[in-house]
């Protein structure tokens, strides 16, 4: 009996180590030569939350704009970063969308466009880990707020935008005018 708790002792001390270095891997941000590597991901992304019924839609024009903000964020074009995973299995991009035409309370604000972690890489700390170095670089720039969060549907991604300290913020209403 003894043994068996040791081993499960033993095991449950590996995971947690395990998972602990998985969470503490490096993140890195993009540079140019990863756009084909970003479009991939990001595909992925949009495919992810059309299957939810999203209002996004995975197209040429779609992925010609996000390839524009891409290169736009890397190449400091517009304020803004791209982050990876360390194995190239989560990526984020938030940055400026634009300028608003009226004075905010939000001060300096980003757009969080999206964050994706491919699933079988999910529940291990990998949103968290790139969402921080994100809000590393923005608030090196100089933002104060960012707005964003999970597509309609999206109950994983609420809870993690959640835990990640977002919190309301007015409400978007949809009238269909076809």
């Amino acid at each position: 009996w003894q043994e068996d708790q040791g081993r499960q002792e033993k095991d449950s001390r590996l995971m947690s180590e395990t998972y602990e270095a998985i969470v503490s891997a490096d993140v890195r941000t993009a540079i140019e030569d990863d756009e084909e590597l970003f479009l991939g991901l990001w595909e992925e992304l949009i495919a992810d939350q059309e299957r939810l019924g999203n209002d996004i839609l995975l197209t040429q024009r779609t992925m010609d704009f996000f390839a524009h903000m891409f290169r736009s964020y890397v190449q400091g074009i517009i304020e803004g970063v791209v982050v990876f995973g360390a194995f190239d299995n989560a990526v984020l991009m938030w940055g400026k969308a634009g300028e608003l035409p009226w004075d905010s309370r939000l001060g300096k604000w980003a757009n969080g466009w999206g964050t994706y972690v491919r699933p079988e890489y999910q529940k291990q700390g990998w949103s968290k880990k790139i969402r921080e170095e994100g809000k590393r670089h923005l608030r090196l720039m100089g933002f104060e707020t960012l707005l964003g969060g999970p597509f309609h549907k999206n109950d994983i991604g609420r809870e993690s935008w959640i835990r990640f300290g977002a919190r309301p913020h007015q409400e978007l209403l949809l009238v269909d005018l076809r």
